[in-house]
C-alpha cells in the first residue's frame, strides 16, 4: 500500500513507516508553499526557524523538536528528523497547524524567527564531498544525485563509482533554474521566503551566538548538538594547492587523504559560483558583518496556489522524479493479436510538466508468459501527454499488436517511460513501471 502526500510517498510495509504511524498522521493540516510549510515552529517558545540545507539544519531540527515539546521526540530521532517531520504531521512545522497559526508565526512580532546560513561556495562544495564523493554509491543518495548523474553523463544509468568532477557539477548548477535545484545546493536566500521579518541570520560561524541568543529568547539554556559532522571529508591538514582536483573524477580520490575545501577552489568556478550565488554571498557578508535583521521580498502567503502554476518543469530527469505510471491493471487481446490498454501517467507534484519540452516521449511496453519470460522484442508508442496540471493525470491508450500464434503465450504486459533515446525511468526506479495482466476468456 501507498500513501501518496503531495510530494511524498510512504511504503506502508516499511517498518519506520509503521513505527511513526503508529503515533502520527501522515500527511500534513495546511497546504503551504515551499519553503513556509517547512519552517519548524515552537509555539510555547514562541521560535519559528527555516530550515536550509548543508547549514547545520539537522542539529537545529532536532533542537526545535525539543523546544516544542513534542511528544515522541526520541522516535523523531530515532528514525530521522528529515523524513519523520516532512512525511508526518508531529507538530513540528508550519504545515502541521491551522492557517491562522501560521499567518500569526509568521507575522506577529512576539515571534522570534531566525535562519543560518554558509558562505555559498564553501556551501556547493561541502554538498559535493558528502554527496558525490564520499557517499556516491549510498543508495539514499541516488534522490539527490542520480539527477544530476543523468543530466552530466546523458545516460540514464550513469556509473556511480565513476562519478562527474566538481567542474562537471559546477556546471550542472551554472545551468539550472535555481527554484527546482535540490535543497542541499539550492540558494539560501530561497528558503527565507513567507516571511514579514528575520530577527536574526547567523553564519555557521556564529552558532555560539545563536545559542546564547536562542537560551535568553526560550528562557532556557539552549545548546546545540552537531549532528552529521563526520559526513564530510574536512581538511585538517595543510591547505592544497587551490582548484588541484577540480578537475578530477571522485573514483581517483579513494585513495586520497583529507581534501580541503580549497583543493576544489579554481579561480574560474568560484568566480562563477560567487556570481551565481550572488544574493547569498551579500545576505552572508553582511550577517558575517553583525548585520542580522533580514526582510524578505513581501510574499502573499494566500496566493500561494495560483504562483505555483507560474513554475513549470520542462526536463527529464525533473519529471522522471515526478510521474507515476499506471494501467488499468488488465488487457485483452483478439485472435488476431490485438488490444488496448488505457495508461496513466500522474504528476505527484504541485507544478506543472510540460512534456512538450521533451526529446521523443514514448511508452515502452513488453509482454511477459506465465513464467515471467518475455517472449517477444519490446514495443513502443510514441505519446504527446503536454502539460500535465498539478497532481493530475494525462491518459494515453496503448494500441497493442501480437502475432497470432504468440496470443495464447501472453499472461502479462509492463510499461514504462522513455524519454529520447538513452533516459527510460524504468531503469533505477522500478516505482515508475505499471504493469497489467491479461483478461483471460473463460468461456
Amino acid at each position: 500500500m501507498l500513501l501518496s502526500q503531495p510530494g511524498t510517498r510512504l511504503r506502508m510495509d516499511e517498518p519506520w513507516v509503521q513505527a511513526i504511524s503508529a503515533c502520527f498522521k501522515p500527511g500534513s493540516r495546511t497546504r503551504l508553499p515551499r519553503p513556509v510549510g517547512s519552517f519548524f515552529v515552537s509555539l510555547d517558545k514562541k521560535v519559528v526557524y527555516s530550515p536550509i540545507a548543508k547549514c547545520a539544519c539537522t542539529s537545529l531540527k532536532h533542537l526545535m523538536v525539543s523546544l516544542a515539546g513534542l511528544p515522541h521526540a526520541d522516535l523523531i530521532a530515532k528514525h530521522g528528523v528529515h523524513r519523520v517531520t516532512d512525511a508526518f504531521i508531529t507538530g513540528a512545522q508550519l504545515k502541521d497547524h491551522e492557517l491562522a497559526v501560521v499567518e500569526q508565526a509568521l507575522g506577529d512580532d512576539s515571534f522570534y524567527r531566525f535562519a543560518v546560513i554558509r558562505e555559498p561556495v564553501r556551501r556547493v562544495i561541502s554538498a559535493y564531498t558528502e554527496k558525490f564523493l564520499l557517499n556516491r554509491e549510498q543508495e539514499g543518495n541516488l534522490i539527490h544525485t542520480l539527477d544530476v548523474l543523468r543530466d552530466v553523463r546523458c545516460q540514464s544509468r550513469p556509473d556511480r563509482h565513476r562519478g562527474i568532477s566538481f567542474r562537471e557539477f559546477v556546471d550542472y548548477i551554472l545551468g539550472c533554474e535555481p527554484l527546482y535545484m535540490d535543497p542541499h545546493w539550492k540558494p539560501q536566500h530561497l528558503f527565507l521566503t513567507g516571511v514579514d521579518r528575520f530577527d536574526d541570520i547567523f553564519t555557521m560561524e556564529q552558532l555560539g551566538e545563536l545559542s546564547a541568543r536562542l537560551s535568553r529568547f526560550a528562557g532556557t539554556t539552549v545548546e546545540l548538538e552537531r549532528h552529521n559532522t563526520s559526513l564530510a571529508r574536512t581538511g585538517t591538514g595543510s591547505p592544497d594547492q587551490p582548484g588541484r582536483y577540480a578537475n578530477t573524477l571522485p573514483c581517483e580520490l579513494d585513495g586520497v587523504g583529507d581534501i580541503e575545501p580549497e583543493a576544489f577552489m579554481a579561480p574560474d568556478l568560484v568566480m562563477a559560483l560567487e556570481r551565481f550565488y550572488a544574493e547569498d554571498l551579500a545576505l552572508y557578508r553582511a550577517a558575517s558583518n553583525g548585520q542580522h535583521e533580514y526582510r524578505p521580498a513581501p510574499f502573499d502567503l494566500r496566493s500561494s496556489a495560483a504562483e505555483t502554476e507560474r513554475y513549470t518543469l520542462t526536463s527529464a530527469p525533473e519529471i522522471a522524479r515526478c510521474v507515476n505510471l499506471y494501467t488499468k491493471g488488465f488487457f485483452a487481446l483478439d485472435s488476431q493479436g490485438t488490444g488496448q490498454l488505457p495508461v496513466l501517467i500522474n504528476n505527484t507534484l504541485a507544478y506543472p510538466l510540460d512534456f512538450s519540452q521533451l526529446p521523443l516521449c514514448t511508452l515502452v511496453y513488453e509482454f511477459h508468459d506465465a513464467e515471467g519470460n518475455v517472449p517477444l522484442a519490446p514495443g513502443e508508442q510514441t505519446i504527446a501527454p503536454g502539460v500535465v496540471r498539478p497532481e493530475g493525470v494525462s491518459k494515453a491508450t496503448l494500441h497493442l499488436s501480437v502475432p497470432a500464434e504468440a496470443v495464447e503465450r501472453i499472461s502479462g504486459i509492463s510499461v514504462s517511460l522513455r524519454f529520447g533515446e538513452e533516459f527510460h525511468v524504468v531503469d533505477v526506479s522500478p516505482l515508475h513501471v505499471a504493469a497489467a495482466r491479461r483478461a483471460i476468456n473463460s468461456s
